[in-house]
């Protein structure tokens, strides 16, 4: 969806739903991929939603 650019935003509660914690070196990549995209990525847990960024 976010290549054929039917979105432009993607809400998330946690970081981990895009990448477990296991694997969080993947979400960086993913994140990264859809801000080229255009896509932002926001979070509505109030601790990230204060920031809303992914920050390594």
């Amino acid at each position: 969806m976010a290549a054929a650019g039917s979105i432009s935003v993607v809400l998330v509660r946690w970081p981990v739903v895009i990448a477990p914690e296991s694997r969080h070196e993947d979400r960086y990549r993913e994140v990264a991929r859809l801000r080229d995209l255009g896509v932002s990525v926001r979070y509505t847990w109030a601790p990230l939603a204060a920031s809303n960024g992914e920050t390594r």
